[in-house]
């Protein structure tokens, strides 16, 4: 299989689930992993794949923006085909340094024909040519309000924008709006019951993968490159877990004994905590948390017996590996949503909801 090959099935399918999250509002990372095991990727084009769909879907309101500038009808009515198509070509244009600008018309125009428009494959053309040429001197984003530029900047829907405005202030909403964009790295952890730390790592780093230790978790590394985890035979035979650093610290810190409740996925928790022996459970913490997680009685409806560390509650001030707003982050993210609700699964944020 040739390499242009492999980068055009890399788009085809980056495509596909953009289809799938518009018109069936699926899950973005199961219509994409259902695409990869059936093309038959490698790790190289399955990372190309998430990371254009995955950027289109973070893009998408901007993308629009600058798209609309040289179509002669709104993005809006154009068939969901066409539109993708052009957001998945102006996404590698705009995004993606490594892929050639006319690859990326090339293989939209492709695109295209292939999906039966062979009349739209001239307009395809023309729109993302002009974004090409213009790539340097983008035309002006709206900025008659902060709310107005800062949703089309980062792509968020206004309600969530101005809510976050009211809460944090313009320079940290956008900070905020900005970092929620940037590429997440696939975070793991170690199962220590079947191997450890420097044996998987060099594992995985045998396999192709990127890996970066975690800056304050212990056993828990931060992955890009990956293509298909599953594929990956540390994963099948179980050497390590895909889970956040945030959600491992619920295993970490909680007393033995300790089940986890029913919000979360079931036993996420409980298997985490298992992977490790109370001595490395208190290895991983950092000191200041290790210092400040004297157990407590727990009130409600667990049982008397069982214990829970205060965590925060006991420190003088927030432990050193926590960002200075941290703290109040999940208060922040909480209220936002949950005045206005959620605006639907993954990959659909930037859908506008009622002003």
């Amino acid at each position: 299989m040739s390499e242009e090959k492999r980068v055009k099935g890399a788009r085809d399918i980056a495509l596909d689930a953009l289809m799938q999250v518009e018109r069936a509002n699926a899950w973005s990372d199961e219509g994409l992993r259902r695409g990869i095991t059936r093309g038959g990727l490698d790790s190289r084009d399955a990372a190309l794949a998430a990371r254009i769909a995955y950027g289109v879907m973070q893009n998408r309101m901007l993308l629009d923006f600058y798209i609309g500038c040289w179509c002669s009808q709104k993005v809006a009515r154009l068939e969901p085909v066409i539109r993708n198509i052009l957001r998945v070509g102006a996404y590698q244009i705009l995004f993606l340094d490594k892929v050639p600008q006319h690859a990326a018309v090339s293989e939209a125009v492709e695109m295209t024909r292939q999906h039966g428009r062979p009349k739209a494959a001239g307009m395809v053309n023309a729109i993302l040519r002009r974004i090409g040429a213009n790539r340097e001197h983008m035309p002006e984003l709206p900025h008659e309000s902060p709310e107005e530029y800062l949703s089309v900047r980062y792509s968020h829907p206004r309600w969530l924008v101005r809510r976050l405005l009211e809460l944090l202030g313009p320079e940290e909403a956008e900070e905020y709006l900005r970092l929620d964009n940037e590429p997440v790295p696939t975070c793991i952890q170690t199962n220590f019951l079947k191997t450890d730390a420097p044996h998987l790592e060099r594992e995985l780093r045998g396999a192709g993968l990127n890996v970066q230790a975690h800056p304050w978790l212990a056993g828990c590394f931060l992955v890009t490159g990956t293509g298909d985890l599953e594929k990956l035979p540390a994963f099948r035979e179980g050497r390590f877990m895909v889970q956040d650093a945030a959600a491992r610290l619920v295993s970490l810190v909680a007393a033995p004994g300790v089940r986890s409740s029913g919000a979360a996925k079931p036993g996420l928790y409980d298997s985490s905590a298992a992977a490790r022996t109370p001595s490395e459970t208190s290895a991983a913490l950092p000191k200041s948390v290790r210092n400040a997680a004297q157990p407590r009685p727990v009130r409600g409806s667990c049982p008397a017996q069982t214990t829970l560390p205060p965590l925060m509650s006991r420190c003088s001030r927030p432990p050193a590996w926590t960002a200075p707003s941290a703290a109040r982050t999940l208060s922040v993210t909480r209220s936002a949503y949950c005045t206005r609700g959620r605006s639907g699964k993954h990959g659909s944020r930037s859908s506008s909801r009622p002003e």
